[in-house]
């Protein structure tokens, strides 16, 4: 955590404001899912690329765009990777995490692919969604990638330190 701050001036009054940035969430959690698209791109045969896809149109005719954790070449295959941890700190099912998983599945229904994937790494997580999304996914796939160890370190540190932040 790098800790900064700043004097702010407020008329006559000066103030400090903290300005914590937690380092590394995303760059680590880059290293998970480039793990997890690495290792579908050897399953599948195809080499997958993050990439953006046109996902519809907006109002003025021009294309709206999302980014994918993993696009095969041909555009076949669209992949999304989601590294959320189960039950939350205070043992309740985790809503936020499941409705943005969610969020990742309305987006991937949006593209024209044949082949959607959601991949989850967490097990207890997967469990969780799985149920919920019972007779929900149509034609999206869900799967769970098991992490090796130095990567599940890496989620666990990058969970401890959202729930530090939340606290």
């Amino acid at each position: 955590m790098v800790d900064t701050g700043e004097f702010v001036e407020d008329g006559n009054e000066y103030y400090w404001v903290d300005r914590r940035i937690y380092m590394a969430n995303t760059q680590e959690l880059k290293k998970i899912r480039d793990f997890v698209i690495e290792k579908l791109s050897s399953e599948l045969g195809q080499r997958l690329v993050n990439k953006q896809l046109q996902i519809g149109f907006s109002a003025n005719g021009s294309p709206r765009l999302k980014e994918f954790d993993g696009v095969s070449e041909d555009r076949e295959i669209v992949v999304s990777v989601a590294s959320n941890s189960g039950k939350t700190s205070g043992g309740k099912k985790p809503t936020g995490k499941i409705r943005s998983v969610y969020s990742s599945l309305y987006f991937l229904n949006l593209t024209r692919a044949s082949k959607k994937i959601m991949v989850l790494t967490d097990p207890e997580f997967y469990d969780i969604f799985l149920k919920d999304s019972e007779g929900l996914l149509n034609d999206i796939e869900l799967r769970y990638i098991d992490l090796p160890p130095q990567l599940k370190e890496i989620a666990k540190n990058v969970k401890d330190n959202a729930s530090k932040e939340m606290s």
